[in-house]
C-alpha cells in the first residue's frame, strides 16, 4: 500500500537472495508483543547533542570526560556511555543506576531531567561538565542557581544554533533551525 515500503521490501529481499539469506517472518499478534509494540512507539522528544567542536573544547578546558550520561550509540563523545534503554557499544543502562563518583562525567540529560540530575549529582558526590539551555524561567533554573551554585566552579555560554544539534527526532526544539537560544556549560563538583 505505501510504495516506499514496497522498495525498502525489495531491497530486503534482493540483500537476502545475493547473500543467500534465508529469510522466514512470521507476524505476531500485538497482544502478545506488547512489550515490543510499546518500546516502538517511545519518542525521543528531548533528543539533542552538542556538536563535536564544543565538546572538545570543554573536554581540553575540563576534561578528560570518562563517561557519557544520557547518550546513545549514535551520540556518543566519550568510550563509556549510559543511555535510557540499551544501546550496542553502552557501558550500563540508565544513567542513574550507574556510579558517577569518581568519574569526570559528560552531562546532556532530557530537560525534564534537570532537577534530577543535578539531586543525582549533589548526592552521588559526583563531578562532571553539565550542558542544559539557558533557561532562567524553567523549573530547573532555581535549583542550579540557589542551591547548586556554590558547586560550580566554571561555566561557559555557547549561542544554541553553533552549539547543539537536533538528533534523530527532527521535532526536537534544541538544536532545531527555529531555535534561538542558548547553551550553558557548567562544570560542576561536589565534594
Amino acid at each position: 500500500m505505501h510504495f516506499d515500503l514496497h522498495l525498502l521490501a525489495s531491497d530486503i529481499f534482493s540483500f537476502c537472495y545475493n547473500y543467500g539469506i534465508n529469510l522466514e517472518i512470521d507476524w505476531v499478534p500485538r497482544s502478545l508483543n506488547d512489550k515490543e509494540d510499546y518500546l516502538s512507539k517511545i519518542v525521543d522528544f528531548d533528543d539533542w547533542e552538542v556538536v563535536p567542536e564544543i565538546f572538545q573544547f570543554l573536554d581540553s578546558r575540563w576534561g578528560p570526560h570518562t563517561v557519557h550520561c544520557f547518550a546513545t550509540f549514535y551520540n556518543f563523545k566519550v568510550p563509556r556511555f549510559f543511555p535510557r534503554f540499551w544501546n550496542p557499544g553502552s557501558s550500563g543502562v540508565d544513567a542513574f543506576f550507574q556510579t558517577w563518583y569518581g568519574e569526570n562525567c559528560w552531562v546532556v540529560p532530557p530537560v525534564v531531567l534537570l532537577s534530577k540530575v543535578l539531586r543525582f549529582m549533589s548526592l552521588s558526590r559526583a563531578q562532571g561538565t553539565l550542558v542544559l539551555p539557558y533557561w532562567p524561567s524553567a523549573p530547573f533554573w532555581p535549583l542550579l542557581v540557589r542551591d547548586f551554585w556554590e558547586f560550580v566552579i566554571d561555566y561557559q555560554c555557547f549561542v544554541g544554533a553553533l552549539s547543539v544539534r537536533q538528533g534523530r527526532n527532527s521535532n526536537s526544539l534544541l538544536g532545531s533551525p527555529t531555535w534561538s537560544g542558548h547553551i550553558i556549560a557548567v562544570r560542576l563538583v561536589f565534594p
